[in-house]
Protein backbone atom coordinates (compact mmCIF):
# COMPACT_ATOMS: atom_id res chain seq x y z
CA UNK A 1 0.00 0.00 0.00
CA UNK A 2 2.79 2.41 0.86
CA UNK A 3 4.42 1.71 -2.53
CA UNK A 4 1.28 2.25 -4.59
CA UNK A 5 1.63 5.03 -7.12
CA UNK A 6 -1.67 6.49 -6.00
CA UNK A 7 -4.35 5.77 -3.42
CA UNK A 8 -6.90 7.37 -5.75
CA UNK A 9 -8.92 4.97 -7.94
CA UNK A 10 -8.69 5.62 -11.71
CA UNK A 11 -12.36 6.58 -12.05
CA UNK A 12 -11.77 9.55 -9.76
CA UNK A 13 -8.69 10.91 -11.53
CA UNK A 14 -9.47 14.03 -13.53
CA UNK A 15 -6.69 13.45 -16.05
CA UNK A 16 -3.76 11.15 -16.60
CA UNK A 17 -1.23 13.79 -17.64
CA UNK A 18 -0.35 15.17 -14.21
CA UNK A 19 1.01 13.60 -11.06
CA UNK A 20 -2.07 12.79 -8.97
CA UNK A 21 -0.36 11.70 -5.74
CA UNK A 22 -1.51 14.72 -3.75
CA UNK A 23 -5.24 14.30 -4.36
CA UNK A 24 -8.00 13.06 -2.06
CA UNK A 25 -10.92 10.90 -3.12
CA UNK A 26 -12.91 8.34 -1.10
CA UNK A 27 -10.24 5.68 -1.29
CA UNK A 28 -7.22 7.89 -0.64
CA UNK A 29 -8.99 9.32 2.41
CA UNK A 30 -9.95 5.87 3.71
CA UNK A 31 -6.41 4.54 3.17
CA UNK A 32 -4.91 7.44 5.10
CA UNK A 33 -7.40 6.85 7.91
CA UNK A 34 -6.62 3.11 8.05
CA UNK A 35 -2.84 3.52 8.07
CA UNK A 36 -2.96 6.34 10.61
CA UNK A 37 -5.09 4.24 12.94
CA UNK A 38 -2.90 1.15 12.51
CA UNK A 39 0.17 3.22 13.39
CA UNK A 40 -1.58 4.84 16.36
CA UNK A 41 -2.78 1.53 17.80
CA UNK A 42 0.29 -0.62 17.18
CA UNK A 43 3.01 1.99 17.67
CA UNK A 44 6.30 0.30 18.62
CA UNK A 45 4.99 -3.12 17.63
CA UNK A 46 5.54 -1.96 14.05
CA UNK A 47 9.09 -1.83 12.64
CA UNK A 48 10.53 1.72 12.77
CA UNK A 49 10.90 1.78 8.97
CA UNK A 50 7.21 1.00 8.47
CA UNK A 51 6.17 3.70 10.93
CA UNK A 52 8.44 6.20 9.23
CA UNK A 53 7.06 5.33 5.81
CA UNK A 54 3.47 5.56 7.04
CA UNK A 55 4.16 9.08 8.31
CA UNK A 56 5.93 10.10 5.08
CA UNK A 57 3.24 8.75 2.75
CA UNK A 58 0.39 10.22 4.78
CA UNK A 59 2.20 13.56 4.84
CA UNK A 60 2.48 13.76 1.06
CA UNK A 61 -0.76 12.04 0.04
CA UNK A 62 -3.18 13.41 2.67
CA UNK A 63 -1.65 16.19 4.79
CA UNK A 64 -0.07 18.07 1.88
CA UNK A 65 -3.09 17.39 -0.35
CA UNK A 66 -5.48 18.90 2.20
CA UNK A 67 -3.40 21.82 3.45
CA UNK A 68 -2.40 22.96 -0.02
CA UNK A 69 -4.29 25.36 -2.27
CA UNK A 70 -6.58 22.76 -3.81
CA UNK A 71 -10.21 22.58 -2.78
CA UNK A 72 -12.35 19.54 -3.52
CA UNK A 73 -15.87 19.33 -4.91
CA UNK A 74 -16.90 16.96 -2.11
CA UNK A 75 -16.33 19.68 0.48
CA UNK A 76 -19.64 21.21 -0.63
CA UNK A 77 -21.48 17.96 -1.26
CA UNK A 78 -24.48 16.96 0.92
CA UNK A 79 -23.86 13.27 0.21
CA UNK A 80 -21.65 10.40 1.35
CA UNK A 81 -18.40 11.71 -0.14
CA UNK A 82 -18.30 14.66 2.25
CA UNK A 83 -18.53 12.56 5.41
CA UNK A 84 -16.20 9.81 4.19
CA UNK A 85 -13.51 12.18 2.93
CA UNK A 86 -13.71 14.94 5.53
CA UNK A 87 -14.17 12.46 8.38
CA UNK A 88 -11.25 10.31 7.27
CA UNK A 89 -9.01 13.32 6.74
CA UNK A 90 -9.92 14.71 10.16
CA UNK A 91 -9.16 11.39 11.84
CA UNK A 92 -5.85 11.13 9.98
CA UNK A 93 -4.84 14.55 11.33
CA UNK A 94 -5.93 13.61 14.86
CA UNK A 95 -3.79 10.48 14.80
CA UNK A 96 -0.78 11.67 12.81
CA UNK A 97 -0.63 15.47 12.95
CA UNK A 98 -2.59 16.70 15.98
CA UNK A 99 -0.40 19.81 15.90
CA UNK A 100 -2.11 20.82 12.65
CA UNK A 101 -5.62 19.69 13.47
CA UNK A 102 -6.98 22.99 14.79
CA UNK A 103 -5.89 24.73 11.60
CA UNK A 104 -8.02 22.42 9.43
CA UNK A 105 -10.84 21.87 11.89
CA UNK A 106 -13.19 24.68 10.73
CA UNK A 107 -12.93 23.52 7.13
CA UNK A 108 -13.58 19.89 8.07
CA UNK A 109 -16.52 20.77 10.32
CA UNK A 110 -18.13 22.89 7.61
CA UNK A 111 -18.00 19.91 5.25
CA UNK A 112 -19.58 17.69 7.90
CA UNK A 113 -22.31 20.30 8.43
CA UNK A 114 -23.06 20.30 4.70
CA UNK A 115 -23.19 16.50 4.75
CA UNK A 116 -26.02 16.57 7.29
CA UNK A 117 -28.06 18.88 5.07
CA UNK A 118 -28.44 15.92 2.70
CA UNK A 119 -30.79 14.28 5.21
CA UNK A 120 -34.36 15.44 5.58
CA UNK A 121 -35.63 16.48 9.00
CA UNK A 122 -37.18 13.03 9.54
CA UNK A 123 -33.73 11.45 9.08
CA UNK A 124 -34.23 10.03 5.59
CA UNK A 125 -31.01 9.29 3.69
CA UNK A 126 -31.79 10.28 0.12
CA UNK A 127 -29.03 8.01 -1.20
CA UNK A 128 -30.65 4.87 0.15
CA UNK A 129 -30.04 2.28 2.85
CA UNK A 130 -26.47 1.25 1.92
CA UNK A 131 -25.23 4.83 1.80
CA UNK A 132 -26.57 5.50 5.28
CA UNK A 133 -24.13 2.86 6.52
CA UNK A 134 -21.30 4.28 4.43
CA UNK A 135 -21.57 8.04 4.75
CA UNK A 136 -23.15 8.28 8.18
CA UNK A 137 -20.92 5.47 9.41
CA UNK A 138 -17.85 7.63 8.73
CA UNK A 139 -19.60 10.60 10.33
CA UNK A 140 -19.98 8.52 13.49
CA UNK A 141 -16.29 7.60 13.35
CA UNK A 142 -15.13 11.22 13.44
CA UNK A 143 -17.81 12.11 15.99
CA UNK A 144 -16.69 9.33 18.32
CA UNK A 145 -13.01 10.19 18.06
CA UNK A 146 -13.63 13.90 18.53
CA UNK A 147 -15.48 13.20 21.77
CA UNK A 148 -12.57 11.02 22.91
CA UNK A 149 -9.79 13.37 21.86
CA UNK A 150 -11.50 16.42 23.41
CA UNK A 151 -12.57 14.69 26.61
CA UNK A 152 -16.23 15.06 25.72
CA UNK A 153 -16.06 18.80 24.99
CA UNK A 154 -16.89 18.33 21.30
CA UNK A 155 -19.99 16.35 20.41
CA UNK A 156 -21.18 16.16 16.80
CA UNK A 157 -24.29 14.23 17.83
CA UNK A 158 -26.23 16.87 19.77
CA UNK A 159 -28.36 18.06 16.85
CA UNK A 160 -31.91 16.62 17.29
CA UNK A 161 -31.84 15.69 13.63
CA UNK A 162 -29.06 13.20 14.39
CA UNK A 163 -31.37 10.98 16.44
CA UNK A 164 -33.79 10.83 13.51
CA UNK A 165 -30.93 9.91 11.18
CA UNK A 166 -29.85 7.14 13.57
CA UNK A 167 -33.37 5.67 13.55
CA UNK A 168 -33.54 5.68 9.75
CA UNK A 169 -32.36 2.12 8.92
CA UNK A 170 -34.92 0.31 11.04
CA UNK A 171 -37.66 2.28 9.30
CA UNK A 172 -36.53 0.97 5.93
CA UNK A 173 -37.11 -2.78 6.45
CA UNK A 174 -40.28 -4.17 4.88
CA UNK A 175 -39.71 -7.82 5.74
CA UNK A 176 -36.61 -9.69 6.93
CA UNK A 177 -33.84 -8.42 4.64
CA UNK A 178 -36.11 -6.56 2.19
CA UNK A 179 -35.72 -2.80 2.34
CA UNK A 180 -37.35 0.17 0.68
CA UNK A 181 -35.42 0.69 -2.55
CA UNK A 182 -34.76 4.10 -4.09
CA UNK A 183 -31.88 6.19 -5.36
CA UNK A 184 -28.71 4.04 -5.22
CA UNK A 185 -30.28 1.54 -2.83
CA UNK A 186 -30.95 -2.10 -3.63
CA UNK A 187 -33.91 -4.24 -2.59
CA UNK A 188 -32.12 -6.03 0.24
CA UNK A 189 -29.96 -4.95 3.12
CA UNK A 190 -28.38 -6.00 6.38
CA UNK A 191 -27.43 -4.20 9.52
CA UNK A 192 -23.75 -3.56 10.07
CA UNK A 193 -23.63 -5.44 13.35
CA UNK A 194 -20.69 -3.47 14.78
CA UNK A 195 -22.43 -0.18 14.06
CA UNK A 196 -25.68 -1.54 15.47
CA UNK A 197 -24.11 -2.52 18.78
CA UNK A 198 -22.19 0.76 18.99
CA UNK A 199 -25.37 2.81 18.61
CA UNK A 200 -27.28 0.60 21.03
CA UNK A 201 -24.48 0.81 23.59
CA UNK A 202 -24.55 4.59 23.37
CA UNK A 203 -28.35 4.51 23.82
CA UNK A 204 -28.83 6.31 20.52
CA UNK A 205 -30.76 3.47 18.97
CA UNK A 206 -33.99 1.91 20.22
CA UNK A 207 -34.44 -1.30 18.28
CA UNK A 208 -37.88 -2.46 17.29
CA UNK A 209 -38.76 -5.92 18.62
CA UNK A 210 -39.79 -7.09 15.14
CA UNK A 211 -36.40 -6.42 13.66
CA UNK A 212 -34.53 -8.07 16.49
CA UNK A 213 -36.54 -11.24 15.81
CA UNK A 214 -36.47 -11.22 12.02
CA UNK A 215 -33.25 -9.58 10.93
CA UNK A 216 -30.44 -11.94 10.01
CA UNK A 217 -27.11 -10.34 10.72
Amino acid sequence: ILDEYSWVVPAHIGNFRDNIVAFIDLFAAETGFALAEIDYLLQDRLPPLIRSRIRAEIDRRIIAAYTGEQRYWWEKSPYNWSAVCAGSVGITFLYQRPDLFESIRPRMEETLRIFLTGFSEDGICREGFAYWHYGFGFYLCIADLMREFTGGETDYLTDPKIREIIQYPQRMFLDKSTVVSFSDGGMSGKWHIGLLHYLKKKSWLSLMKYQLCSQKF
